[in-house]
């Protein structure tokens, strides 16, 4: 079944870009599937789930985060970061909260539109390996833009889930909630196609990774004030 999936991804991979990345792709798909153990590779049109024709037109296919890049952005933050909240807008089906276990986060939200992506990242949150029972995550499916970020969280993560609109939308409520409690926030952005919005906002970047042209990492940060 996993061979089935690495192979229908790594030719999704070649046909859209090349064959060095379709190759490193894969290489640490089987490596990280197995690190955390959990089942999220390939990628899925939304179509094909229940989601209004609007909200279809705002989003992305699901396509999960390179495991390299993943890990790189997240080994790049200070302690303190990993004390709040990760709250990953379009969270798929968990990848990136399993990860961030595993880099001491112990407090996680994932959002995602499609019911049953949300309902996958349930699954492969309690089957990672990384998983403890001082754990505490919720999994909210819902449109990202109706969220109320809540005060605890200090990381928000994006792959590139969404069009410009609604990321928008987003920045402005983890702006609201940065000035509800002012302190110091981290912004992972995965494919930073919209990340001007954050600079804009007074963001700064804290680091960045490439692999490849086509994999890219960036790290924001915003300061509580003095």
């Amino acid at each position: 079944m996993k061979f089935k999936a690495y192979y229908k991804y790594f030719n999704f991979i070649l046909k859209h870009w090349d064959f060095n990345l379709a190759a490193f792709t894969i290489y640490h798909e089987v490596i990280g599937e197995k690190k955390y153990g959990i089942n999220t590779t390939g990628t899925e049109p939304l179509w094909q789930y229940d989601i209004g024709e609007e909200d279809l037109s705002e989003a992305e296919a699901y396509q999960p985060s390179s495991y390299y890049i993943l890990e790189k952005v997240f080994a790049s933050l200070p302690a303190e970061a990993t004390k709040g909240r990760l709250i990953d807008f379009g969270c798929g089906k968990g990848r990136t909260l399993a990860v961030a276990m595993a880099y001491g986060f112990t407090k996680l939200t994932g959002i995602d539109i499609i019911y049953e992506l949300a309902k996958d990242a349930e699954s492969n949150i309690l089957n990672c390996k990384y998983y403890q029972p001082g754990v505490s995550f919720n999994i909210v499916n819902n449109r990202a833009q109706d969220v109320v970020v809540p005060d605890d969280a200090s990381v928000f993560l994006f792959f590139n889930p969404f069009k410009e609109v609604v990321m928008e939308e987003v920045a402005s409520n983890i702006m609201d909630s940065y000035h509800r409690r002012p302190r110091n926030i981290f912004v992972i952005y995965i494919n930073d196609v919209y990340k001007n919005q954050f600079f804009k906002l007074g963001f700064r970047q804290h680091y960045h990774v490439q692999k490849l042209t086509y994999l890219q990492g960036t790290v924001l940060e915003l300061e509580k004030p003095v």
